[in-house]
């Protein structure tokens, strides 16, 4: 029991005799408990009207009749515990609290003890809510959940429960503030390293993300189409919010997207916009003697040349001279 309950216990025997008056007794036998402001006898009952801690206790009862009195045995003893409103919790079942247009929320309240012995209140700004706010929220035991989030959502949210017996209150719950952003997230993708052409057996890693960076996200990646998220390969793989291309081939090329989902039924962000991988085969060298002989003359210029296939490649050729070889 609860303090703020009514409580009634009653004293009787079996086919109840007549004449009987029923005494009261707490804790103690030596003295009948008397009627109070929140305690009263009434033939063969006794009524606490508004429980409070004292009330707690061992409760016996004996019955009494004639006019030099008869009395029963005491019945044997009912404990009554009387607990003050329990506490309450609540959480935000994904974990984040900053959600996006159409996301699905659902909020939980545990009540400390029983819980199928109440009905859950929840409150907004300290304003109760109600079972279906538009059809955009439902409620189911200890659960609240918004459908599909938008702005009139935000806000705080508490929660507390009533007894289903009487209006009797759990202790209100901790806060939870919920901001709904204005749109949908839209993540970044850039590439490591950033240069636009790359050539065949380099690394790359791509990575997506958001300014600020909301919690709870995984990340989906996708390469000219966007049917099929790409799967790890031998070549290639995701990990957290980057897709490392761990040695480039020709079929890596192409435009590739990201994009973010969250939660157990899915919320999809955005896609990203495109990033052009262009994957190139390494290019040609030619080494040449500039004056076209290799037979040199102490103190003779000699200048050597070289020259790569593709001339719109970026590319850095170190040479090295030692004797007459080129490393490039």
């Amino acid at each position: 029991m609860y303090t703020g309950e009514r409580v009634t216990l009653s004293c009787g025997f079996g086919g109840d005799p007549a004449g009987w008056e029923y005494l009261w007794y707490k804790d103690r036998l030596r003295d009948a408990l008397p009627n109070t402001d929140s305690s009263a006898t009434d033939r063969s009952s006794y009524t606490i009207s508004s429980a409070a801690l004292a009330h707690s206790g061992e409760y016996r009862c004996i019955a009494a009749r004639g006019r030099e009195p008869f009395y029963s045995d005491y019945s044997d003893p009912l404990t009554l515990e009387i607990s003050g409103p329990p506490q309450t919790h609540l959480t935000v079942q994904s974990g984040w609290t900053e959600v996006f247009p159409t996301e699905r929320v659902t909020l939980r309240c545990v009540i400390q003890g029983n819980s199928t012995e109440w009905i859950y209140k929840w409150y907004r700004d300290e304003q109760e809510l109600p079972v279906d706010e538009a059809n955009s929220s439902s409620v189911n035991g200890g659960t609240y959940t918004i459908l599909s989030a938008d702005q009139s959502h935000t806000g705080l949210y508490t929660c507390r429960g009533q007894l289903q017996r009487a209006a009797v209150y759990s202790l209100v719950s901790n806060s939870a503030t919920l901001s709904i952003w204005g749109e949908k997230p839209k993540p970044v993708i850039t590439q490591n390293p950033s240069s636009g052409e790359m050539y065949t057996g380099e690394r790359v890693t791509l990575s997506c993300g958001f300014g600020g960076d909301p919690a709870g996200w995984e990340y989906l990646w996708y390469k000219d189409r966007l049917r099929d998220a790409l799967p790890n390969t031998d070549s290639s793989r995701t990990d957290g919010s980057s897709y490392t291309i761990s040695s480039a081939a020709l079929a890596h090329s192409g435009e590739y997207r990201c994009r973010a989902a969250r939660g157990s039924e899915r919320f999809y962000s955005d896609y990203s916009d495109a990033l052009t991988l262009d994957i190139s085969g390494i290019p040609q060298t030619h080494l040449t003697v500039q004056s076209g002989w290799t037979e040199v003359f102490p103190t003779e210029r000699v200048t050597l040349s070289t020259i790569l296939i593709r001339l719109n490649c970026k590319l850095f050729v170190n040479i090295y001279l030692s004797g007459l070889y080129c490393l490039t």
